[in-house]
């Protein structure tokens, strides 16, 4: 996109909502396109954005939406926030007589006093898709330089009531749980023999592989290939961003019989998708449904409703891996839980297996003979 005049209509709102516009165009144009079908229509989208009938903010929101659902998924968290913010300016429009009234102490006042009950997590949120869109602004225009990425003093906005927080241990299910876990999954109450091979297939693949449940979404069919060599093994292909891409080797036998029923009970896949929203098939099942099954599925084995979750589950793999490598005397344990995981970083994977390392309680037992008895 070539530079351009700022001010297109003399009135904040249309100014902003013609950034805006451009802004997503930029996004769509420049986003992974992973995720989406080859019959996705970048094209078609640009254009939606630049009809004349496009002159609100809930009609852009309808187009990006339905972009998201096509597969541009990274294009929520901005959404969010560029939204929020016009919804901002539009209820002050009063204070704003052009669009250039905008500044750094605006985008204070949108993230500490309007939101000022979100989280911290949500108010970077905010703070970041605000930057990102007024940064685009200044790349794409030389009329007037907004920098509200900046204070006054030139630094970084910054959110001044975050609070450094100590991680909390990681919940984690410990072996005989997460093998009460899996065999209690027979006693669980299905509605029907599809969603009971189904229910049993996503919970075993958490169980056995640690993938995240944005992983589990967009699994498709071919993702699941055999060992050439080892008829006791099968291995799963994941599309996760970045290091997360990988392939994780699974015990086949727990896994092959409800494969092929569910499939089999499914009948021919929508989009090669593994598994779908039980209302529409053309649409991926979502987060919501993966953890009511595994909670289903916990409350079935007795256990605790906040220690069922896919992330639990998740980090239970972790640790249950590492256990057993360590226990078997190789020093490399963390790394391969890094590599399966598909961790960005080895301190994530410590983190998650620090409490689970010997070492860890060496200083304790050190003065364990300083204490009488």
């Amino acid at each position: 996109m070539k530079k351009v005049k700022l001010i297109h209509f003399n009135d904040t709102r249309q100014d902003l909502l013609y950034w805006i516009k451009q802004f997503f165009v930029d996004k769509i144009a420049n986003t992974t396109k992973e995720h989406i079908s080859d019959d996705f229509d970048m094209a078609a989208y640009v254009q939606r954005l630049h009809l004349s009938d496009t002159d609100t903010i809930e009609r852009v929101d309808e187009i990006i939406n339905d972009s998201i659902a096509n597969g541009l998924k990274s294009l929520k968290v901005p959404l969010r926030a560029v939204k929020a913010f016009y919804g901002f300016i539009d209820r002050n429009h009063a204070n704003f007589k052009a669009i250039t009234d905008v500044f750094s102490g605006t985008l204070e006042h949108f993230v500490c006093v309007e939101n000022v009950k979100a989280t911290d997590s949500k108010k970077n949120e905010l703070l970041g898709g605000v930057r990102n869109l007024f940064n685009f602004i200044d790349d794409h225009q030389e009329d007037h330089l907004f920098q509200i990425a900046k204070d006054s003093s030139g630094k970084a906005v910054k959110i001044n009531n975050q609070r450094v927080q100590r991680k909390k241990t990681p919940a984690y299910l410990n072996e005989e749980e997460m093998k009460r876990f899996h065999d209690s999954m027979l006693k669980a109450e299905y509605g029907n023999e599809m969603e009971k091979n189904r229910d049993i297939l996503i919970a075993r693949i958490f169980l056995f592989s640690g993938i995240q449940a944005s992983e589990m979404i967009a699994l498709q069919d071919g993702d699941f290939i055999d060992d050439k060599e080892s008829k006791d093994i099968i291995w799963l292909h994941v599309r996760g961003k970045g290091a997360a891409k990988r392939e994780i080797p699974m015990p086949r036998r727990c896994l092959i019989v409800y494969l092929n029923a569910y499939k089999e009970a499914r009948g021919v896949s929508q989009n090669d998708q593994m598994f779908f929203a039980p209302k529409d098939r053309t649409k991926e099942i979502g987060e919501a449904m993966l953890r009511n099954i595994i909670e289903k599925l916990g409350k079935a084995a007795g256990l605790p409703k906040d220690i069922c979750t896919p992330a639990v589950l998740r980090n239970s793999f972790g640790i249950f891996i590492y256990r057993r490598m360590t226990a078997e005397g190789d020093p490399n344990a963390d790394k391969y839980v890094k590599e399966v995981m598909g961790h960005s970083d080895i301190k994530v994977t410590r983190w998650l297996v620090k409490f689970e390392n010997p070492r860890t309680m060496l200083a304790a037992d050190a003065f364990v003979g300083f204490v009488n008895k």
